[in-house]
């Protein structure tokens, strides 16, 4: 796979790579998440993962308020999937609070 390949599939895929990144759930879900993912489409967590002003590439995790459900649908606007009605008003404010511009511009569509 060429490099732009791979950084394609990283941006596009959360779970790619084998997800460097564990978000836990509310509920205790883990979701493994592709680090480069996060950074592209959020700032918040580019923030968290920068930390130290490298990015994490190993064993990193953080907690998070949000149920398995939630962080779902919000990686699902992400991706820039279809969302169910159920999901729109939730997502959108998690959509705000980790400022995911891109997946705001596919929930306008």
């Amino acid at each position: 796979m060429s490099n732009a390949s791979s950084t394609a599939l990283a941006l596009s895929d959360p779970t790619s790579f084998a997800g460097i990144y564990t978000i836990v759930s509310s509920d205790s879900q883990e979701f493994k998440i592709n680090p480069t993912f996060l950074s592209f489409h959020s700032s918040v967590f580019k923030d968290m993962l920068l930390g130290g002003g490298e990015p994490s590439t190993t064993g990193s995790s953080c907690q998070v308020t949000e149920s398995a459900a939630e962080l779902e649908a919000l990686f699902k606007a992400m991706r820039g999937d279809p969302l169910g009605v159920e999901h729109l008003t939730g997502t959108i404010s998690l959509v705000d609070k980790y400022d995911c511009s891109i997946a705001s511009l596919y929930i306008e569509r």
